[in-house]
């Protein structure tokens, strides 16, 4: 469902990003792109983007089945 990886400047989330558009708002601050997005490691994460990604991707999987 989702992948993540710690790098020396960032945390890496990797998941094609469903609904990116209704999310595009929350994303702006954050380099996002098809499969990914960046967390600065300097700042707090963002827990509830986290958590909207996340359920977004389980409705799209739950869609195709």
């Amino acid at each position: 469902l989702v992948y993540f990886a710690a790098f020396r400047s960032h945390i890496g989330v990797y998941l094609l990003i469903p609904g990116k558009k209704a999310l595009a708002d929350r994303l702006k601050p954050y380099r996002a792109e098809k499969s990914s997005v960046h967390f600065a490691l300097d700042r707090p994460l963002p827990v509830a983007l986290i958590t909207a990604m996340l359920k977004a991707r389980v409705q799209e999987n739950e869609a195709r089945t």
